[in-house]
């Protein structure tokens, strides 16, 4: 047994480490049923209202509003805006709370040439708007990214060969981390903390030949990620088994064959989920038995709408009832709920074909800390939106 997997056995650490909440179902793979559980609350997409004037189609029971736009400035809740427009090509983002009850929405910029980034959309405990800044200027290509434990946010490069994952604070620190090691075509992380003193994190490759990296890291905060640990790579096997390798080619070899341009990704209850956009594919790791399975993303489709393009960044709910999917390559790309059950695919909006946001990809998916303000945009014509639930309850 190797000394991480040794590691998982001991009792929780003596001071407690950032944790979500247990999950009221876990997602799996079985064929799904014709037709929803009768028993959940609120299911997205049996019904759509049409908003023209956002250029979207969404499902009933919610309320949307446009809080930025690539070009324009962002306005206050006191009335002021912001000194700088928002930025140009809007992708992954991530919410972290702040000590005082507000929030910032921490949202990469896949600007070329240097003039990409991260840059913070900062929130009051009330959900109002009150500050909008840059944190990290002059990388490239930002595209995913994840968010660690102790409130900090991972940005990485989708960079040819040289791209590398970043860390930035909402305070404004930024430091280049060794999750890179070389440099790459970097997506999105992802973190195992459920040891707490070796926090494990793994990045995706949006390459056809593009490695799924682990590293286990050493300490806990923000020296993690720059510090000495330990790196390896995903090797799956044809008899649904996995290993990690010390190999590249051999990680390059099995992307290339089972999981080629891996987009987002993220651990629950020590499972790994990622993306291949190529394969229109989810992977599930179990890291307990070192098996794997996947699943069509989509296959089973319930109510107004579809899901037909290629699966890109996604996150958990609170209670993770549902995975939420963004969508590229479609000519009416939305955001889409998988609810764990039973499989089962929903739309939460999606783009008016012919419209405005046709052939672009929805981006920047996140929950707000109290899961009652749920944020997601599109990346060429450059809209945010804030969703919220009709009946005032939380996203699930």
């Amino acid at each position: 047994m190797s000394s991480w997997a040794e590691a998982l056995k001991p009792t929780p650490p003596p001071t407690p480490s950032p944790t979500t909440s247990r999950p009221t179902n876990k997602p799996t793979t079985s064929q799904p049923s014709s037709s929803p559980t009768p028993n959940n609350p609120y299911f997205f997409g049996e019904e759509f209202v049409t908003v023209p004037s956002l250029g979207i189609e969404m499902s009933t029971g919610l309320n949307v509003r446009l809080i930025a736009r690539t070009g324009e400035k962002v306005q206050y809740a006191n009335g002021d805006k912001s000194d700088r427009s928002w930025h140009t090509n809007s992708d992954a983002a991530g919410i972290i709370p702040l000590e005082d009850g507000g929030y910032v929405y921490m949202s990469n910029s896949e600007a070329d040439d240097s003039k990409g980034g991260v840059y913070g959309l900062y929130f009051n405990a009330k959900g109002e708007i009150v500050e909008y800044k840059a944190l990290l200027t002059g990388t490239t290509d930002n595209c995913g990214g994840g968010l660690t434990p102790w409130g900090t946010w991972v940005s990485c490069e989708e960079e040819s060969d040289v791209g590398q994952c970043w860390q930035v604070g909402p305070d404004g620190r930024a430091e280049e981390t060794v999750l890179g090691q070389d440099g790459g075509n970097y997506e999105s992380v992802a973190v195992d903390h459920r040891v707490y003193h070796q926090p494990v994190f793994f990045t995706t490759e949006d390459s056809s030949d593009g490695a799924l990296r682990r590293f286990i890291a050493s300490q806990h905060g923000w020296n993690a990620l720059h510090s000495e640990g330990e790196h390896s790579y995903l090797h799956l096997l044809d008899d649904g088994t996995f290993e990690w390798t010390t190999s590249l080619s051999r990680g390059r070899d099995s992307a290339e064959k089972y999981f080629p341009n891996s987009e987002g990704i993220q651990v629950h209850e020590g499972d790994v989920y990622f993306m291949s956009k190529e394969k229109q594919i989810m992977i599930i790791l179990n890291q307990e038995d070192m098996t794997w399975t996947s699943e069509k993303t989509g296959k089973k489709f319930y109510g107004e709408g579809s899901f037909g393009g290629q699966p890109d960044q996604h996150v958990f709910g609170p209670t993770r009832k549902y995975i939420y999917f963004t969508e590229d390559g479609s000519s009416d790309p939305g955001v889409y709920a998988r609810y764990g059950d039973d499989g089962t695919y929903f739309t939460m909006f999606q783009a008016i074909r012919g419209g405005i946001h046709t052939d672009d990809e929805t981006i920047g998916i996140a929950l707000s800390p109290d899961n009652k303000r749920f944020y997601a945009g599109f990346q060429v014509s450059g809209y945010i939106f804030e969703f919220t639930r009709e009946d005032g309850l939380a996203f699930e």
